[in-house]
């Protein structure tokens, strides 16, 4: 807003609102490219559900999609794990993106994320496995999505790798959100 000084020279007037639109604007921005790098890398892990695993191994993923040929994996080992890393980085940065731009957002969000995929991959090993399952099934069942975790529980396989993946991914994801929120300050 311009106006006038005393002396009559013309006085720039940044307001509040018009600090708060370019904000809005830069978060916006910051959000978008972290919804688009989280895309990115989640075809990744789509990609390995439908080269490297068997069909069905991916709850939401229909047996019909799988392209897995006889025991060839195309991911190599890093296959093997690189889904925990994928499923933390993808839905720590998803949901950083939907917080306010803060860095303790970005905490909350990867160290949210970070727990529930160890709290996953830990009640899959075969000395909570079991029981897990049996204490968790009247609450999850019937729940969509959710309700299938019992199951996943018992059928899946305990990886400490897994663990160290799922770190990794939320260490990246907090570090790509510090870098996007740089780049946005510029």
């Amino acid at each position: 807003m311009l106006r006038e000084a005393a002396d009559h020279e013309p006085v720039l007037e940044v307001t509040q609102r018009t600090v708060r639109r370019d904000d809005l604007r830069r978060d916006r921005r910051t959000a978008l490219t972290e919804i688009a790098l989280a895309l990115a890398v989640f075809t990744v892990g789509v990609a390995i559900y439908m080269l490297d695993r068997p069909a069905g191994s991916a709850y939401l993923l229909p047996p019909a999609v799988s392209l897995a040929a006889g025991g060839f994996l195309w991911f190599g080992n890093v296959g093997l794990w690189l889904p925990s890393f994928v499923h933390v980085f993808v839905f720590s940065l998803l949901t950083a993106a939907l917080l306010p731009a803060t860095r303790n957002a970005a905490v909350a969000s990867c160290l949210a994320w970070w727990a529930i995929d160890s709290l996953f991959e830990v009640g899959q090993h075969p000395a909570f496995a079991s029981s897990l399952a049996t204490v968790v099934s009247p609450w999850l069942d019937g729940l969509p999505v959710i309700g299938n975790a019992p199951q996943y529980f018992v059928l899946g396989t305990f990886d400490p790798a897994d663990l160290v993946a799922a770190a990794l991914g939320a260490l990246a994801a907090f570090c790509t959100r510090a870098f996007c929120l740089r780049r946005a300050v510029r």
